[in-house]
């Protein structure tokens, strides 16, 4: 993967960092190479707000709303990420990844 370096940028000479953009995957792939890290990416992320929402029930004696929204969101986006993998593996189309955490401190 030839993901860029992390940019950070800060707002000001004290260093303060108003906004970090950090690549996860970045560029062309074949159907094979792609299955790996986009399903596990997937996978993680239902893990954790799978973890999360228990630990909000034995906390609070509730689901959490926001792990029960994200993990059928992302159940649902698994599913399609196989199926687009297959389809592209069938027809032997490269995929475009791109994926990344951006954080953006918001000045009042």
């Amino acid at each position: 993967m030839n993901a860029p370096a992390c940019s950070i940028l800060p707002d000001d000479k004290s260093g303060a960092i108003d906004l970090l953009s950090v690549p996860i995957l970045d560029g062309v792939f074949n159907a094979e190479e792609s299955r790996e890290p986009v399903l596990q990416l997937l996978l993680d992320l239902l893990s954790f707000h799978q973890k999360r929402n228990f630990n909000h029930q034995e906390r609070f004696g509730q689901p959490d709303p926001w792990s029960e929204k994200m993990q059928a969101a992302l159940t649902e986006a698994l599913e399609n990420a196989k199926r687009m993998i297959d389809d592209a593996n069938q027809s032997n189309t490269p995929l475009v990844l791109e994926s990344g955490i951006r954080i953006e401190r918001l000045r009042s």
